[in-house]
C-alpha cells in the first residue's frame, strides 16, 4: 500500500483540547496507516518541539473513537476475536497502549494527557514502584499505562513466574519513548515490546536518530560506501520512508509553503578558558602520568600518534613515576584483551574531563553516569564496572606530587569554570531572569549549588538528577516554569534530565538561559 498523500491531514480526535496543528494532522494521518499494515507500527523521529507526544496521544483517543464506532455498528468481530485469542494464549486482552519511558518522563506523559484531553476522554495509569500491588484485571482496563525501562527489564526477568503483570497483558500497542535506550536487542528491557503487544509497536525518538553501530564496527560503513550500488542506495532510503516519519521545524508545509514552526533564533556561545595556574600544575601532573600508564599498554608508535604529536611535553613532570592504576584496594588485575586496556584508558580521559571542571570530582569513585559518557556500560560487567569506578586520580599519580596543591581538590575551591559560570549567572539573575545550568555530573551539580548560594543571596536553586524520585521531578519543572517567585536556578543532570523536560521559566517572550559547564575538547587535543 502506498503512502498517504502529504497533504491529507485527519482532524482532531473528539475531546481533544488542544487542536492539532497542520504538520500534526499530517502525521496522524501517517501514524493511522502505519498501524493498518503489516508488519505494523514504525519511527516517529520528529525534531524535538514538533508535539510527538501530543501525536501519541491523540492517536490513542482517535484509536480508541474509531474502536467505540465499529462496536456501535455492529463491526467489532475482529476485535472480538484478538481478545478471544489473547484469553486462549493465557494473556489478558487490554485495549490499552503501554507507554514505556525514561523514569524521568513517566509522570510527565500522565500530565499530558490531563492536560490535553477532556476529563474521562482517556484513563491513564502510572505502574511504578509504588503501584506494583495493581491487579493484571485492573491495570488492563485503562486506556494508558505508562512505565519505566528499568521495571520492563524487571519484569521479563520474571516472565516465566507469577505475579509479572506488564508481560501477561495483550497489548494493544507498545510506545517506546527515547527508543534508542534499548538499541541493544538483546537487552531485557527489549523482549516485551517484541512480543507483548497485538497489533503493533511505535518508537518515539527525540532529538536524533541513534547511530546504532559502534565504532568498532564502522568498517561496515566503509564497505557498504565500496561495494553499496545506487540503487540500492535508493531502495534503502524509500524503505525508511516507509517506516520512519522525520520533519524538522525548519520543514517546508506541501500546503502552506511555510516552515512547519517558527522559532526565535537560537544562540550558541562557547567560552574557552584558561586553567588558574594551580589547576595548570594539577592537571599536567594527572596527564604525564595517565600518559605513562597507557605507554605501558600500547607501543610508543601509539603513544605518539594518541598524544605526542597533540601536547608539548610538559617540563619538569614527563618524568614522574606513574603508580599502577590497576592494582588497588579491589584487588583489579592488569586488562589482557583490547577492550578491557580500551575501558581503562577511557576511564583515565574521564578522569582528566573531570579535572577540567573541578578536581574535586577526581577523587571520588564514579557512578554509572561515567560508563554512559564513554559509551562502555552496555558491555562491562557490574564487577568491572564497580572496578573502573574506583580508579580514582589516587591510583595512578602519588599524592605526595599535590602536596602544595591540595586547595585546589577543595570542594569550597571556585575552578576556573565555576568561576566563569558563576560571573555569568549574576548578569543573568540581576535582569530577574531564570536559569538552567546543566552537567554531565551530580557531583559537581552538589559543589555548584554550595557556591551559588555563598556568593548570590538571592539565587534559589532546585535540582533534577537521579537521586530525585521522578514525580517530584515534575513537580519541580512545574514550580520552576510557574512560580515566579519560586527557583530561579535549575541545576540538571544530562543523565535525568537530559530528554524530555519542558523548561520555559514560565517567561512567554524569553526562555531561560541554559549554561551548561563541561569539559572542553580543545583540553585534550
Amino acid at each position: 500500500m502506498s503512502q498517504p498523500d502529504a497533504k491529507a491531514l485527519t482532524k482532531t480526535p473528539d475531546g481533544f483540547l488542544y487542536p492539532l496543528k497542520e504538520h500534526q494532522m499530517a502525521g496522524l494521518t501517517w501514524m493511522t496507516w502505519r498501524e493498518s499494515l503489516s508488519p505494523k507500527g514504525g519511527i516517529l523521529a520528529d525534531e524535538m518541539g514538533l508535539g510527538k507526544t501530543l501525536l501519541v496521544i491523540a492517536l490513542i483517543a482517535a484509536a480508541k473513537s474509531e474502536r467505540e464506532r465499529r462496536r456501535i455498528e455492529g463491526r467489532d468481530s475482529e476485535d472480538k476475536e484478538r481478545r478471544q485469542i489473547a484469553r486462549q494464549e493465557g494473556l489478558t486482552p487490554s485495549n490499552a497502549t503501554l507507554i514505556i519511558a525514561p523514569a524521568a518522563l513517566i509522570y510527565h506523559w500522565e500530565n499530558e494527557v490531563h492536560q490535553k484531553c477532556e476529563s474521562g476522554l482517556l484513563k491513564v495509569a502510572v505502574y511504578h514502584a509504588k503501584r506494583k500491588h495493581i491487579s493484571r484485571e485492573v491495570l488492563a482496563r485503562n486506556d494508558i499505562v505508562i512505565t519505566t525501562y528499568t521495571l520492563i527489564a524487571l519484569e521479563c526477568d520474571k516472565e516465566t513466574k507469577k505475579g509479572s503483570l506488564l508481560v501477561g497483558i495483550q497489548w494493544a500497542r507498545i510506545v517506546l519513548d527515547e527508543a534508542h535506550i534499548i538499541k541493544n536487542k538483546k537487552t531485557k528491557a527489549a523482549k516485551l515490546p517484541k512480543s507483548r503487544s497485538r497489533d503493533q509497536r511505535l518508537e518515539q525518538l527525540d532529538v536524533k536518530i541513534e547511530e546504532f553501530a559502534s565504532c568498532s564496527d564502522l568498517g561496515v560503513f566503509e564497505e557498504f560506501r565500496q561495494y553499496g550500488e545506487k540503487k540500492s542506495v535508493e531502495r534503502l532510503n524509500l524503505l525508511m520512508k516507509t517506516f520512519v516519519l522525520r520533519r524538522e521545524k525548519s520543514s517546508v508545509s506541501p500546503i502552506t509553503e511555510a516552515v512547519l514552526v517558527e522559532l526565535p533564533a537560537k544562540h550558541n556561545h562557547d567560552h574557552m578558558l584558561d586553567f588558574s595556574d594551580g589547576e595548570r600544575r594539577a592537571y599536567d601532573i594527572m596527564y604525564d602520568a595517565s600518559r605513562a600508564v597507557v605507554r605501558e599498554m600500547i607501543t610508543e608508535d601509539e603513544v605518539d600518534l594518541r598524544f605526542g604529536s597533540r601536547r608539548k611535553k610538559t617540563v619538569g613532570v614527563s618524568s614522574l613515576p606513574a603508580k599502577n592504576v590497576f592494582i588497588g584496594t579491589s584487588g583489579v588485575t592488569n586488562p589482557s584483551t583490547k577492550f578491557e586496556k580500551m575501558a581503562y584508558m577511557l576511564v583515565m580521559l574521564l578522569r582528566l574531563r573531570q579535572a577540567c571542571i573541578h578536581f574535586h570530582l577526581t577523587k571520588n569513585a564514579v557512578n554509572a553516569e561515567a560508563f554512559q559518557s564513554i559509551g562502555t556500560e552496555q558491555q562491562l560487567t557490574a564487577e568491572q564496572q564497580e572496578e573502573l569506578a574506583n580508579i580514582t586520580i589516587d591510583s595512578f599519580v602519588d599524592s605526595t606530587n599535590f602536596d602544595d596543591l591540595s586547595f585546589i581538590f577543595r570542594r569550597k575551591y571556585p575552578s576556573a569554570k565555576i568561576d566563569f559560570a558563576l560571573n555569568l549567572l549574576g548578569r543573568i539573575l540581576e535582569n530577574n531572569e531564570k536559569c538552567v545550568m546543566v552537567s554531565q555530573w551530580t557531583s559537581f551539580l552538589k559543589i555548584l549549588e554550595k557556591h551559588i548560594v555563598r556568593r548570590f543571596p538571592n539565587a534559589q536553586c532546585s535540582t533534577i538528577s537521579g537521586e530525585v524520585q521522578p514525580s517530584e521531578r515534575q513537580d519541580r519543572v512545574k514550580r520552576f516554569n510557574e512560580e515566579r517567585e519560586g527557583a530561579n536556578v535549575m541545576l540538571i543532570s544530562i543523565s535525568a534530565g537530559g530528554v524530555g523536560l519542558n523548561l520555559t521559566g514560565g517567561e512567554r517572550s524569553r526562555m531561560p538561559t541554559f549554561l551548561t559547564v563541561s569539559f572542553s575538547t580543545k583540553e585534550m587535543q
